[in-house]
């Protein structure tokens, strides 16, 4: 058995298909069930709320990738999206090609997805064109 095995949950062993609906919910059913990495979660997504400097109140935020995560809880009012329809995730899309207007969302955000997104300069200009323009700087 090498470290991958040995290292994987009970329920997660002989999972092939990762990007099919039931991995994602046992995934989810997972991260819920286990305190330790529910608090990790929660804590990253603390973390992502902070770097909003104004808040997220008000803010049309979009999670990418959401999977079996549970964003809303700790930032209210986020759209949560992954590529595969899944029960809990408000929208289904690529981050390729995302269904916003240009210049409509004030922000994007995502943990353990940019990985697995298959282009990224492609990728990168749709970021561009979906999110609003900032200023920077002191003024």
């Amino acid at each position: 058995m090498g470290v991958r095995e040995w290292l994987q949950l009970p329920e997660t062993r002989g999972v092939k298909d990762l990007d099919d609906p039931g991995t994602t919910a046992l995934h989810r059913a997972v991260i819920m069930r286990k305190r330790f990495l529910r608090r990790l979660y929660v804590e990253f997504y603390q973390r992502l709320a902070a770097a909003f400097p104004d808040g997220t109140e008000g803010k049309k935020i979009v999670e990418l990738g959401s999977g079996g995560g549970f964003i809303e809880e700790v930032m209210p009012g986020v759209i949560t999206s992954d590529i595969i329809k899944l029960p809990w995730v408000q929208q289904c899309f690529s981050a390729l090609e995302m269904p916003f207007s240009d210049r409509s969302l004030d922000g994007i955000v995502m943990i353990n997805v940019f990985h697995h997104i298959p282009d990224v300069p492609q990728f990168c200009c749709e970021v561009a064109r979906v999110l609003k323009p900032r200023m920077l700087g002191n003024g």
